[in-house]
């Protein structure tokens, strides 16, 4: 009995002392074991080394992006981008891309950022990284002023539609009306043109670009109220967290200092 003993009691021991060795091996593997390095987000540093920056915006979406009477790329949207990479010390290469195309070509690296009154979205922002909002609007319904059959949103129903193709346009107004006839277009001037050509029944873009327009074209107007509240961000690849953090941080800055609110009242006040 007490050799059983003995016996049992050295088979716990070199179990004890094997467990001990196997615990220190994997001890040292881990030890030894090359680290996984989580690699530099350098999106700022490289961007402030080239001392130039690649914008990407659509340059058809008045009073945020468009081409002026003398040619030239304006807005609210491209005097706050040349502001914040003012502030930044960095030179700015605008790219004019179709609204189509614009996340792709920032996906895949053609340009730095983009800006052309881009609502924040949660399924965007799955794909994408946004700074913090600059803009806060809706999408509106704009008809032609001898329609009376559309009063609201709610009268969608059977009516031809034009809507840009990638925007929030359609979601928002399928809130109201569920049977609406959509007609898409690559960009919102030329859904105005078929507007007022009767082509279509209605038109639906965000707030500011719709009063610019019904300005211009007194044979239009907006009807309702508005069909969502969006906020507007500048966009870039969804690695990009340096970069988006230095624009979160000088548009902050704009905001405080009053910055942002000239430029409102430059662009939207007249509209």
């Amino acid at each position: 009995m007490k050799r059983q003993r003995v016996k049992y009691m050295k088979k716990s021991i070199l179990i004890i002392v094997g467990g001990i060795i196997m615990i220190a091996i994997i001890a040292i593997l881990i030890l030894i074991a090359p680290k996984e390095t989580i690699p530099e987000d350098d999106s700022f540093v490289k961007i402030k080394d080239k001392e130039i920056i690649k914008i990407g915006t659509g340059g058809e979406a008045p009073p945020h992006s468009y081409y002026n009477e003398d040619d030239e790329l304006t807005g609210y949207d491209i005097e706050l981008i040349k502001e914040i990479m003012k502030r930044l010390d960095i030179g700015i290469e605008f790219i004019i891309i179709p609204w189509t195309e614009i996340f792709n070509d920032m996906k895949a690296g053609k340009v730095d950022v983009i800006i052309d009154g881009i609502t924040i979205t949660p399924e965007r922002s799955q794909e994408m990284l946004f700074s913090d909002s600059y803009f806060l609007t809706g999408q509106a319904l704009i008809v032609k002023k001898e329609n009376t059959d559309i009063i609201s949103a709610e009268d969608l129903d059977d009516k031809k539609v034009g809507t840009q193709i990638g925007t929030t346009s359609a979601k928002e107004a399928m809130k109201y009306a569920s049977n609406i006839k959509f007609i898409t277009y690559e960009g919102t001037l030329t859904a105005i043109e078929d507007l007022r050509k009767n082509t279509i029944d209605a038109a639906i873009t965000d707030f500011g670009v719709a009063n610019k327009i019904i300005k211009e074209n007194d044979d239009l107007k907006i009807i309702g109220d508005l069909l969502s509240k969006e906020h507007y961000g500048i966009v870039t690849q969804k690695n990009n967290i340096a970069l988006i953090d230095e624009i979160n941080e000088v548009l902050q800055e704009i905001k405080d200092d009053g910055t942002l609110d000239k430029l409102e009242t430059k662009w939207f006040s007249q509209i």
